[in-house]
């Protein structure tokens, strides 16, 4: 690992980890987790460069599949990518590593990725008010109990808590494996 470490013995700052299977992540670090904009570098020669937060790609990034020819641009959250478009890249000349991507059309593009960005944002800012997460971005207030069951009901699904409720269980099972993750990288 190069990085600057804090004087808790934790990465912090800018720098590098090289992982034992050959893959190296380049960026930013916060206690010890990639935090902010970051590149991951697969042995593969397939890269990942993104915004990262506790560990995980969260945010816009994209992912080059170099052997393939072809770019993935979108939204993470929770270290799985939840919207975007693959395309091929300008110098993909032949289907010998992948086929060509059809041209398929949505009629409002931009509003449907809007509107799924936002409902990330939503999402993040719910389990950042609920878990005190204090790197994260544009932190609202909670909504009153009753605005939570509101909207549930004129959503016709599940309530706004039981949706908030299943996020958090989610974000907690996806960092605890990320610091498992993470320890078992960490050099000895």
């Amino acid at each position: 690992t190069q990085s600057t470490w804090g004087a808790d013995g934790q990465r912090s700052g800018i720098g590098k980890l090289f992982l034992a299977n050959g893959d190296k992540i380049e960026g930013q670090w916060r206690a010890d987790r990639t935090e902010g904009w970051a590149t991951l570098y697969l042995q593969s020669g397939d890269w990942f460069e993104g915004h990262w937060h506790n560990g995980l790609r969260e945010g816009p990034g994209v992912w080059y599949y170099e052997a393939r020819e072809q770019v993935y641009r979108g939204e993470w959250h929770l270290g799985v990518a939840k919207c975007g478009a693959i395309e091929d890249m300008p110098r993909k000349a032949t289907n010998a590593r992948s086929h060509f991507l059809p041209r398929a059309g949505v009629l409002e593009p931009e509003e449907v990725l809007e509107q799924t960005r936002r409902t990330l944002r939503e999402q993040r800012r719910r389990i950042a008010a609920v878990t005190n997460d204090p790197y994260a971005d544009e932190l609202e207030e909670i909504p009153e109990e009753e605005e939570l069951s509101q909207e549930g009901e004129a959503d016709g699904a599940a309530t706004y808590g039981d949706s908030l409720q299943h996020d958090i269980e989610e974000y907690i099972d996806v960092m605890e494996g990320a610091t498992r993750k993470l320890d078992s990288t960490a050099p000895a």
